[in-house]
């Protein structure tokens, strides 16, 4: 089975994927929303922190949770093809 169809599995469709589902995404909005911020507090002006940077972050957090998952369900578009073969194999 191919790694793009594994991580499919064990982020979609394996015991316990929803909750591992949910804990991915929320990484990613806070790691990706950290990164504004961060710019934010070393080169903004002292004046200005804050403000529309929250509202910036929170986009571009969830821009990359919205990205990343269209990116590994196109990767798996024909895993439900390969599950079944692979399930036949088994048996």
């Amino acid at each position: 089975m191919s790694w793009r169809y594994r991580f499919h599995r064990w982020l979609h469709d394996s015991p316990g994927s929803p909750l591992r589902f949910a804990a991915v995404n929320l990484s990613i909005l806070v790691l990706l929303g950290f990164i504004p911020g961060i710019v934010d507090a070393t080169i903004g002006n002292d004046e200005m922190r804050g403000g529309l940077t929250v509202w910036f972050a929170f986009i571009v957090g969830i821009s990359g949770v919205a990205t990343f998952n269209v990116v590994v369900r196109l990767l798996a578009l024909d895993y439900d093809e390969i599950k079944s073969q692979f399930e036949d194999a088994a048996d």
